[in-house]
């Protein structure tokens, strides 16, 4: 029994997809978007996103409906997949009394969200646990205050400096000063605090260096 490779073009639909799911990852997590496709949910989503545009073609395929120009095919329906999955549709409008119109739109963008949002609030959980783990074996010892300077210090050796992080340190600083707290509590507190924004802000990969 011969196996039909023409179904192969089916992996062209589901890298459409999966590409398009990962695309939601990163602009969730653009600093640590490839951990994030990683955890389970990640992994989850992404497979589920590229598996059904996959799955049209192979049915399409399949039935005998398309037979030729496979590849144009493979890619169109995964183009088309997503642009059905973003569209919304003008359902009611009604006057606001202050002026201006009120719009209900619906479409298959709700669904889309509901679903992003079901997989990416997991991959937050997931995220928080590997991220606390990794803040407390990697960040260094030491005064809150001085830590800050060594960051900005070393902030200025990329060309491109993290965004954000001046700014939010900065703000940790003044929330520190505010603070009147047990010193020694204290300054572990928002040393913690420290490494978590260097974290998200700047990514695991920079981590270090930041406060080498």
């Amino acid at each position: 029994m011969s196996i039909d490779l023409n179904y192969l073009y089916a992996l062209l639909s589901f890298a459409v997809g999966l590409l398009s799911g990962l695309q939601s990852v990163y602009s969730r997590y653009p600093t640590d978007s490839f951990s994030a496709a990683m955890t389970l949910p990640g992994g989850s989503y992404l497979l589920t996103r590229g598996a059904l545009p996959g799955i049209a073609f192979a049915v399409l395929y399949g039935s005998g409906t398309i037979q030729s120009r496979l590849f144009l095919f493979a890619l169109g329906i995964g183009v088309g997949w997503e642009s059905i999955l973003r569209s919304q549709f003008l359902l009611k409008q009604s006057p606001k009394p202050g002026g201006g119109i009120d719009e209900l739109v619906k479409g298959p963008l709700d669904l889309l969200r509901w679903y992003q949002d079901l997989f990416l609030t997991s991959i937050d959980t997931k995220k928080a646990r590997k991220s606390l783990q990794f803040v407390k074996k990697n960040l260094p010892a030491g005064d809150f205050k001085a830590l800050c300077t060594k960051v900005r210090d070393q902030a200025a050796v990329f060309q491109n400096p993290p965004a954000g992080l001046q700014e939010a340190i900065s703000k940790l600083v003044a929330e520190f000063d505010a603070d009147s707290s047990e010193p020694t509590a204290k300054n572990e507190r928002y040393r913690l605090r420290l490494g978590f924004v260097v974290l998200q802000k700047a990514g695991k990969e920079n981590f270090q260096t930041l406060f080498s």
